[in-house]
């Protein structure tokens, strides 16, 4: 689908809420990744960087560049070489499907991936898949960033998610168990 035609722009507006949840769970989880997206929506919403513009840009509503509907498919290993090392892809399970996996194949795990399930995973560090489904329609909505457009914004790379941005926000107790 084309987000420059009228399709698009009602496609934007009808999951507008569920990118601002998609959003929370971003800046809770990889606060300067979901910082540096604002600012590039920002600076496109501005028309800065825009040879051309178009209205629909402003129903765009997601800190991440992308975004993809895969319906039905199988996604072999791969990675996700057009991101960022410490970018995170933001993967939502949704459908009709009775049971799935998210293997993880560099680390030897697999994530239960029903719907309702939404995983971030450095996509560009881990290879990953879902190879087999069980039930029906099986719907996977990811989120990504390109790093070719933050680079043309000129916006710097984030930081690695680190314990210690969380520190403040735990008990007394539990940041002396984290820290040693």
């Amino acid at each position: 689908m084309d987000l420059r035609t009228s399709e698009g722009g009602d496609f934007l507006d009808r999951i507008s809420n569920v990118e601002v949840l998609m959003d929370a769970v971003l800046s809770i989880t990889a606060k300067d990744q979901y910082l540096v997206g604002l600012e590039a929506i920002y600076q496109l919403w501005t028309g800065k960087h825009l040879c051309r513009s178009h209205l629909n840009i402003f129903k765009w509503s997601s800190a991440f560049s992308g975004l993809q509907v895969i319906v039905n498919r199988l996604t072999f290993h791969h990675r996700n070489s057009k991101s960022e090392l410490s970018d995170y892809d933001l993967l939502i399970s949704a459908g009709a499907h009775t049971s799935a996996w998210l293997t993880l194949n560099d680390i030897d795990t697999k994530f239960l991936y029903n719907p309702g399930t939404v995983i971030l995973v450095c996509g560009r560090v881990l290879m990953h898949e879902v190879d087999e489904w069980n039930g029906k329609d099986r719907i996977c909505i990811a989120h990504y960033t390109r790093k070719a457009i933050h680079r043309r914004l000129g916006l710097k790379v984030h930081n690695w998610v680190e314990v210690n941005s969380y520190l403040p926000f735990l008990s007394p107790r539990y940041r002396t168990r984290c820290v040693g």
